[in-house]
């Protein structure tokens, strides 16, 4: 799992993070590129760019947990009252209140950020500096868990939605592979999957047919199509509808990773 880890400068300054940070950036296999991004890990708040990186995350389609350490505590989130009130209009609570899960290193950490109700998922986990009641590695173990679990409800949540607008296997595997243009990162394993299906000799081609027009799918899964006779070998007779080679379907190819 490659993640993106924004750290608040703020939060670099302060020394007694540093040993959190570098555990995170030894941890986890981190990129510098979104692109590239399986989920995005946000540690502190009031930042413009934070907020900014949130939003992006959502329009790509990427998950994102975020982890104030302390900077929503009930003190910084009145001090300096004008200046707070303000960031949490423009961009604080819309930030928090669309992360996939918030994280508390400490209980009343926790308490707080369950009183202010910008998000109902939040959960702890301890930060080995501030506690004796967990170790470094523990901490890590709890960070992986969590980014792991995140991930997969996550997508979980993108196939039952796919799942109410089909139940053909092969045209929900076509928009699993749309879900994943505006992140821009399509696995080659989701073309994979959709050449095996398409190998199957038990659907009806014209169903499919008709059920893609109508969810206005059928140009999109001929790009899809143009794009895997290079990325996975398809060849026509496998196709329910033929290739078209254009603009999409390049634009498909480069995204395959």
């Amino acid at each position: 799992m490659k993640v993106y880890l924004f750290i608040s400068k703020h939060k670099k300054t302060l020394k007694m993070y540093l040993p959190y940070i570098e555990a995170l950036q030894q941890k986890f296999d981190i990129t510098s590129n979104l692109v590239d991004a399986d989920i995005v890990m946000i540690l502190g708040a009031w930042t413009r760019q934070g907020a900014q990186l949130a939003r992006m995350s959502r329009k790509m389609g990427i998950p994102y947990i975020v982890c104030p350490l302390g900077d929503l505590s009930e003190r910084n989130c009145r001090n300096p009252h004008f200046k707070r009130s303000l960031q949490t209009l423009m961009y604080q609570k819309a930030m928090y209140r669309h992360s996939d899960l918030i994280i508390a290193t400490t209980p009343l950490e926790k308490a707080y950020l369950e009183k202010l109700g910008w998000n109902k998922h939040i959960t702890l986990i301890r930060y080995f500096g501030y506690s004796h009641l967990i170790t470094e590695e523990g901490t890590m173990e709890d960070w992986q868990e969590t980014d792991a679990s995140t991930l997969a409800d996550f997508e979980h949540r993108k196939a039952e939605a796919i799942a109410q607008q089909t139940q053909h296997a092969i045209i929900a595997q076509i928009m699993q592979i749309q879900s994943r243009m505006p992140h821009k990162n399509i696995p080659q394993k989701y073309l994979d999957d959709l050449h095996t299906l398409l190998y199957a000799d038990d659907y009806d081609e014209d169903a499919i047919n008709e059920e893609l027009k109508k969810l206005k799918l059928d140009s999109y899964a001929a790009s899809v199509f143009q794009a895997m006779t290079d990325k996975t070998g398809l060849t026509e007779g496998f196709m329910p509808l033929p290739a078209k080679k254009g603009r999409k379907s390049k634009e498909i190819l480069k995204y395959v990773k």
